[in-house]
C-alpha cells in the first residue's frame, strides 16, 4: 500500500509536522486491512507520532520529537553525517589557505557532497599513465628457499608491528603469497573446505600479479591488509564468536580489495568517464572492479578455491566478500561508522546475529586497510611517503590532460604533507579506531591493543611537524625522507 501523496507532504514538510497529515495516514491503514511493508524510519516516525498522541509532552519536547521526525523523513541515511556542514562548523586543522585544501580533499575521498553532486571537472580521456594492466605472467612463481629467516620472520606474525617490507624482501616480490597460505594453514582452512592446495597457490599467484606496482595501491598493501585482519581475528579476539566460513571470507576479501588497482581515485575515474565508471554507474567503481575481477580468476578451474564448498556456503561467502570489499570505499565511511557507533552505544551488538558479525567484519577490514596510520612510525612514514607520491602521480596526470589537479595532489602546490596528514588522521582514522579498539576491549577486560597509544604517537609527531611549518613557512618535508630514511 502507497500512500505519496502524504508521504511527499511528510518529506516535504518543515520540523511543524501537521497531525491531520499523519492520522489521515494512520486512518487510511486502519482502514485498509492489509499490511504496510515499512522501512526502519517509518517504522520510528510512526511510533514517534503515536507517543505524542498518547503522552502529554511539554512544548519543547513535543517540538523536539517533531524535529526528530523531520529528520528520519528527510535523511537518504540517518548514519551519514553532514560532512560539508561539520567541516564549516569546526575546524580541526586550523589555519587558512591550505587548509581549504585539505577540507576539499577529505570531501572528495568521501564523496559527500550532500546535494549528491560530484565536483565538477572537465571531461577527457585519460591520458598520461596508463591504466590497464600490463602483462603480468600469470604463472606461479616459488617463494624465496631462505626457509629460516622466513620462520623467524612468521614467528611474529601475531604482533601489531610485523613488518610486512621485510616479508616482501624475503620473498623476493611474494609476500602476499607467503601470509596468505600460511594463515590458511593456521586457520585450518585447506583442511575444512577441502581447499586444493595447488589451486590456492594458483589464485593467490595470479591475484599477486595482478596487482600493478603502484607506489601504494600493490601487493604490498595487500600483504599489510591481510596480515592487519589476521590480527583483529586472532589477537583482538573476533575468531571466537566468528563462523569459520566468515573468517574465509574476510581473509579472501583482505586479498583481493585493491585487485588491479590503476592508481587513481573513484573520483578520477568518474570524471574521466573511464570504462570502469561507466561500467559501474558511477558508484564504487574500483571496489566494484577489484571484486569483479578476482571472481573472474576464482572462476577458473586452476583457481576455484571454493569448490568444494556447500552450495550455501558458496552463497554466504561470496556476499560477505562482496560486503566486506565494498566496505573499504571511502564514499561509504561515515555510513560504516554511523551503524557501528549506533549499534555499540545502543548495547545492541547480538554477536550470534550473521548481520552483526558482518557489520563487526566490515569495520575490521576498514581499520586494517587504513592500519599503516597506526603502526610503528618507520612502516607509518614509509606508507605516507608512498601514497603521497601516488597521489602527486595523479595530480600529474590530471594537469597533463587538462584537468584541474585533485585536492592536495598537485605537487607544486601542496608541500604541507603534515597538516594534510593531521586532517586525514584526524578526521577520518582516529574516530574509527578509538570506536573500535574500545569495543574490542570491552569485549575483553584483559584485552589491551596497541593500536591507539601508536596511533597517537603517530599524530603527535604530525603535529609537530605542522607546527614548524607554521613557524617556517619556507621549510618543506621532502617525500624522500619520508619514505626509507630514518625517524629523526
Amino acid at each position: 500500500m502507497v500512500l505519496e501523496h502524504e508521504k511527499h507532504q511528510l518529506m516535504e514538510g518543515t520540523n511543524e509536522i501537521r497531525e491531520d497529515i499523519y492520522k489521515g495516514i494512520i486512518q487510511k491503514i486502519d482502514q485498509s486491512g492489509g499490511f504496510v511493508i515499512s522501512s526502519p524510519a517509518e517504522t520510528m516516525m510512526h511510533m514517534l507520532k503515536k507517543l505524542q498522541e498518547k503522552v502529554r509532552l511539554p512544548p519543547r519536547a513535543f517540538q523536539g520529537v517533531n524535529k526528530i521526525i523531520s529528520i528520519l523523513g528527510r535523511s537518504n541515511d540517518i548514519f551519514k553525517p553532514h560532512v560539508k556542514r561539520d567541516l564549516q562548523r569546526r575546524s580541526m586543522i586550523g589555519g587558512n589557505g591550505n587548509g581549504n585544501d585539505i577540507k576539499a580533499w577529505i570531501l572528495d575521498l568521501v564523496n559527500n557532497d550532500e546535494d549528491g553532486s560530484v565536483n565538477p571537472r572537465p571531461s577527457s580521456a585519460t591520458g598520461g599513465r596508463s591504466l590497464e594492466q600490463g602483462n603480468a605472467s600469470l604463472t606461479p612463481n616459488p617463494i624465496s628457499s631462505e626457509q629460516k629467516a622466513r620462520d623467524r620472520l612468521l614467528e611474529k606474525l601475531d604482533h601489531w608491528n610485523f613488518d610486512v617490507f621485510e616479508a616482501e624482501a624475503l620473498t623476493k616480490g611474494h609476500g602476499l603469497l607467503l601470509l596468505t597460505i600460511t594463515i590458511f594453514q593456521r586457520y585450518n582452512f585447506i583442511q575444512k573446505f577441502n581447499i586444493d592446495p595447488i589451486k590456492l597457490r594458483n589464485f593467490v599467484s595470479q591475484i599477486e600479479a595482478g596487482y600493478i606496482n603502484n607506489p601504494y595501491h600493490n601487493s604490498v598493501h595487500a600483504s599489510d591488509v591481510v596480515r592487519t585482519t589476521h590480527y583483529f581475528l586472532k589477537v583482538a579476539g573476533i575468531k571466537d564468536y566468528m563462523k569459520d566460513h566468515e573468517m574465509l571470507a574476510a581473509i579472501v576479501a583482505a586479498v583481493i580489495h585493491d585487485f588491479e588497482h590503476p592508481g587513481v581515485s573513484n573520483n578520477f575515474l568518474v570524471a574521466t568517464k573511464h570504462e570502469y565508471a561507466i561500467l559501474y554507474n558511477d558508484t564504487s567503481v574500483l571496489e566494484n572492479h577489484h571484486l569483479a575481477a578476482a571472481f573472474r580468476i576464482l572462476q577458473k578451474s586452476e583457481c576455484d578455491i571454493f569448490e568444494n564448498l556447500k552450495p550455501e556456503q558458496k552463497r554466504s561467502v561470496r556476499k560477505n566478500i562482496i560486503n566486506l570489499v565494498l566496505a573499504t570505499d571511502l564514499a561509504n565511511h561515515f555510513g560504516e561508522i554511523g551503524r557501528f557507533s549506533t549499534s555499540v552505544a545502543s548495547e545492541n551488538v547480538d554477536k550470534k546475529d550473521g548481520d552483526t558479525r558482518l557489520m563487526i567484519l566490515r569495520i575490521a577490514i576498514k581499520c586494517a586497510d587504513l592500519g599503516h596510520v597506526a603502526k610503528s612510525f618507520d612502516q607509518h612514514r614509509r606508507w605516507t611517503g608512498r601514497i603521497t607520491e601516488e597521489m602527486y602521480l595523479q595530480g600529474d596526470t590530471e594537469k597533463k590532460i587538462g584537468m584541474k589537479p585533485s585536492p592536495i595532489m598537485d605537487r607544486d602546490a601542496n608541500k604541507n604533507i603534515a597538516k594534510s596528514q593531521l586532517g586525514f588522521i584526524k578526521f577520518l582514522v582516529e574516530p574509527m579506531y578509538k570506536e573500535f579498539i574500545c569495543f574490542l576491549e570491552k569485549d575483553d577486560r584483559l584485552l589491551k591493543l596497541p593500536c591507539l597509544k601508536q596511533l597517537k604517537s603517530n599524530l603527535a609527531y604530525w603535529e609537530g611537524e605542522a607546527k614548524n611549518m607554521k613557524s617556517k613557512k619556507d621549510k618543506e618535508i621532502k617525500i624522500h625522507s619520508m619514505k626509507e630514511g630514518k625517524h629523526q
